[in-house]
């Protein structure tokens, strides 16, 4: 219920406006969006017209951004929670049937030649013990693009949150830590040093932080190790 009323508070539709003003006033050669959610909140039982929420923020902005002509386009994308017809019981309401997905997009400017775009999820993701079967899923998105006749290799992603002054965070801690040796492992997506590379995207941390924060791991046994580990900035 909390996260609906914030949905509906927050109103995307009109952020989607000032947003794509302020993309259109400055002209990037290429956007990482984050959280670009597909989220419907609907009666259970009745049609999708009676739908407290429907709303895909992808649509919403590009809509926005090419009122007067294509201005942008989706360059690539990927999808990571995915969460389907989760009923949601509030008291004294209809049940309530919750759809969520959320994706990290890169959007081109249409002058923009682009090309192979690549993505992928994140091993290393959060389970949610109250939800059998599910996880948080992060994910990154990357697209090789040709800027003023040089090339770049470009890679949006929205690692996990750092949990920061909760009992949990030394987990939430480890879980980033492990998404960002995934981007620059050998193999990963920015493993390959051929390449001028822009990374940009929510990466829940910043240089106040340090080098180093504790990180609690996996023990095998149900249990947790605690050990130093670099945090992603």
């Amino acid at each position: 219920a909390l996260v609906i009323q914030q949905i509906i508070a927050t109103n995307f539709p009109e952020r989607a406006m000032t947003l794509a003003q302020q993309m259109l006033d400055r002209r990037p050669d290429l956007i990482g969006l984050q959280e670009v959610f597909v989220v419907k909140v609907c009666p259970k039982g009745f049609p999708e017209i009676y739908c407290v929420i429907n709303q895909d923020y992808l649509d919403i902005l590009l809509d926005e951004l090419n009122a007067n002509g294509t201005q942008y386009r989706v360059a690539s994308s990927v999808k990571n929670i995915d969460l389907q017809g989760l009923e949601v019981a509030i008291d004294g309401q209809p049940t309530l049937v919750v759809t969520l997905t959320d994706r990290d997009v890169i959007l081109a400017r249409a002058d923009v030649q682009t090309h192979d775009p690549v993505s992928a999820n994140y091993s290393a993701r959060l389970p949610v013990p109250t939800l059998p079967g599910f996880s948080v899923v992060r994910g990154w998105t990357m697209v090789d693009a040709v800027v003023a006749g040089r090339e770049y290799r470009f890679l949006n992603t929205h690692l996990e949150v750092s949990g920061a002054g909760s009992a949990e965070e030394p987990i939430f801690r480890a879980l980033q830590f492990a998404q960002a040796i995934e981007l620059v492992a050998d193999g990963g997506p920015l493993g390959d040093d051929q390449h001028v590379q822009v990374v940009v995207g929510d990466f829940n941390s910043d240089p106040s932080e340090g080098p180093l924060v504790t990180c609690a791991f996996p023990d095998g046994s149900g249990g947790f190790t605690p050990a130093q580990c670099a945090t992603p900035y």
